[in-house]
């Protein structure tokens, strides 16, 4: 999973993000799903808490997608 935040998620092609996943990442670093996010959780030192985008995860949900 790759949680992202989209400038303006109206105009975001996920497919256009896989390709680039594709062509840029070795197959095995290549994400199954997009998790489309607002923003990601951080702590009050800047690092980012996995935890609640994993919390937030579903498979079934409006804002993740696949291939």
């Amino acid at each position: 999973m790759a949680a992202i935040v989209p400038v303006d998620a109206e105009l975001l092609d996920t497919a256009s993000v896989f390709a680039l996943c594709r062509k840029d990442l070795e197959s095995n670093f290549v994400p199954t799903y997009l998790h489309v996010v607002d923003e990601i959780p951080k702590t009050a030192s800047e690092k980012p808490q996995e935890r609640f985008l994993l919390d937030a995860f579903s498979v079934d949900a409006g804002n993740v997608f696949t291939e």
